[in-house]
């Protein structure tokens, strides 16, 4: 469709299709035409008529159609109606192409049992996905008598689409069309329709622009749009995840506080406790008494428990413990003796067995330790490596010359210095992990003793 001039649109293309049934008698057979087509077409200059010659369609059927209209309500107006009545040989001016049919082959055709027309109207409509206009074919009925008159008022719907489409900036444009079609019917006595036109007529059509008027705005998405739509999710996002990750923190505390309490209250293991959704206690139970506790004071209990383990957690509070840890280890070693530390480790292992072969070592009194002693804490320490536990308990005769050689005195001064100073294994390595089984007294439950060892 284009834009003519101000109130005016002409619509390109075909606007209405007509075609009969057959049946056996085609009525708009130009070598014996039944019911001939006519086209009135009234403006501002007058009106005239002429015929509206048949083509034959895609069916393989005569048909009449009627495009490029120019429908006004203004002042410019141009009306069109399509009448379809008896043939009159004063409208047919080439009669080598167009003959009317005679009275009987007329009567043959009104004879038959259904006469009626189709009226196929194409309308368009706006698709926003391709951004263009579409066409939308629609079949209408109408009934033939020869006895009455059919007026059919058809009231044309137009529609505006205004579009932007830009990217960045506004790209507005308008597209007009047909939108849809209006029609209403009724009957006339057919000479009341022959007054006006001068010969009978079986069904004519009115076209009028109707004053309705179909508007609609089509405005695609904006580059800015899109960012700002992006931005919204992702601080979505962004916001789940730090409720997910404030949630996961605050369980990783609570463990973190529970591990603490149960290592200086062991029996806590023990307890199977009950939580709502928003942590409140509701149920304790002991699972090793088959007890249950109550929860009142309990909660109160745990609460200040959980306050003292989580200050314990906090590094400031990490390193004061250490510090009164070295103050008490200081006041019961001298303070040469805690020096001495730095120098002492476990040797690795570099092979399965380790046999002692032409090694004279001295051992080192407590007293002989100083704070330069770098020697004798190197030598104590390839005793530690060089000598286990079972090579000193059982000296191996044929493997060890020194061993050979050494006299009762020397074995029971070795035995003397074994027990004072422990040689360090892989055992220390291990010694107090918190997943070390301890049995004093014959009991696992160390905590039950409730006194400092």
């Amino acid at each position: 469709m284009q834009q003519v001039s101000q109130g005016r649109q002409l619509f390109d293309g075909i606007f209405v299709e007509i075609f009969f049934n057959t049946n056996g008698i085609d009525p708009l057979d130009p070598q014996n035409m039944v019911i001939m087509p006519l086209l009135l077409i009234t403006n501002t200059s007058g009106s005239f008529q002429t015929l509206s010659e048949p083509y034959i369609n895609d069916q393989g059927q005569y048909s009449v159609k009627i495009q490029d209209m120019s429908l006004d309500n203004s002042d410019n107006y141009q009306e069109y109606q399509l009448t379809f009545g008896e043939c009159v040989p004063r409208f047919i001016l080439d009669s080598s192409r167009y003959k009317c049919a005679n009275k009987t082959y007329v009567d043959q055709y009104f004879s038959q049992i259904q006469n009626f027309l189709s009226l196929k109207s194409f309308t368009t409509e706006f698709s926003s996905k391709y951004k263009q206009t579409q066409k939308i074919n629609q079949v209408y009925l109408f009934a033939i008598d020869s006895n009455i008159t059919f007026f059919s008022q058809i009231n044309t719907k137009v529609g505006v689409t205004e579009i932007d489409d830009g990217l960045l900036f506004q790209n507005q444009y308008s597209t007009t069309y047909l939108s849809d079609i209006i029609i209403n019917t009724q009957t006339l006595n057919q000479e009341y329709f022959k007054r006006f036109v001068g010969f009978t007529v079986y069904q004519s059509f009115y076209f009028r622009k109707s004053s309705l008027q179909l508007l609609q705005s089509v405005e695609y998405p904006k580059i800015n749009s899109v960012l700002a739509d992006i931005g919204s999710i992702i601080s979505i996002i962004l916001a789940i995840t730090y409720i997910i990750q404030y949630i996961n923190d605050e369980f990783l505390i609570r463990e973190m506080e529970k591990k603490v309490i149960s290592i200086y209250y062991p029996e806590i293991d023990y307890l199977k406790i009950d939580r709502k959704w928003n942590g409140q206690i509701t149920n304790i139970y002991n699972q090793k008494s088959k007890q249950t506790i109550n929860h009142d004071f309990f909660s109160q209990y745990y609460q200040e428990l959980r306050s003292i383990a989580n200050k314990k957690l906090q590094y400031t509070n990490i390193i004061y413990e250490l510090s009164r840890l070295q103050f008490t280890l200081q006041s019961l070693q001298y303070t040469e003796q805690l020096k001495a530390v730095h120098k002492v480790g476990i040797r690795l292992k570099q092979q399965q067995k380790l046999e002692i072969q032409n090694v004279s070592f001295e051992y080192i009194r407590p007293n002989q330790i100083s704070p330069d002693s770098e020697m004798e804490i190197h030598e104590r320490d390839q005793i530690a490596n060089l000598v286990t536990n079972d090579q000193i308990r059982k000296p191996k005769q044929s493997h060890s010359p020194l061993i050979q050689n050494t006299s009762k005195q020397d074995l029971q001064e070795e035995e003397t210095v074994k027990q004072q100073y422990r040689i360090l294994n892989d055992e220390d390595f291990r010694l107090l992990l918190p997943d070390q089984e301890i049995q004093i007294n014959n009991s696992n439950e160390f905590f039950q003793l409730n006194e400092i060892l």
